[in-house]
């Protein structure tokens, strides 16, 4: 039985794209729900105030659900995106580890390696944050 799940997303809307489908099973067997929004979803600025409610509107209506929003902002062009600036990778890997760690669930949802920069770099970075505390022995 699962007994927490972490869900690590770019930005709202997205904890539904990938987990909507379990967190109202999971939520059923009591487990602790975590989710990580990496990025602020301010790509388009007259819609940031409106992800923020979006979020908020899903968090209450799934009810106990715990998270943890970074303050990366979104960045959809390949050619200027975060993941090509070594420093911002790396601080946002660092919070993905911290977070990994800080909740040691028993399921772990991540966002898919698709066609979206944000998604990618989400993707990208998890992998290299689970890798890291696996190689270090984290008894995960």
């Amino acid at each position: 039985m699962i007994k927490s799940a972490l869900i690590i997303v770019p930005h709202q809307d997205d904890e539904l794209n990938i987990g909507g489908f379990i967190l109202n099973r999971l939520l059923k067997q009591d487990a602790v729900i975590n989710i990580l929004y990496v990025t602020k979803g301010n790509f388009y600025k007259d819609k940031y105030s409106w992800r923020q409610k979006e979020r908020d509107k899903i968090l209450q209506m799934f009810g106990d659900i715990k998270y943890k929003q970074l303050d990366y902002d979104d960045g959809y062009d390949y050619k200027n995106h975060t993941v090509n600036n070594r420093e911002l990778k790396t601080d946002i890997e660092r919070d993905i580890y911290d977070y990994i760690l800080k909740c040691r669930s028993d399921l772990i949802i991540c966002v898919d390696f698709d066609a979206h920069a944000d998604h990618r770099m989400v993707s990208a970075l998890f992998d290299k944050a689970m890798e890291k505390i696996l190689k270090e022995g984290h008894n995960y």
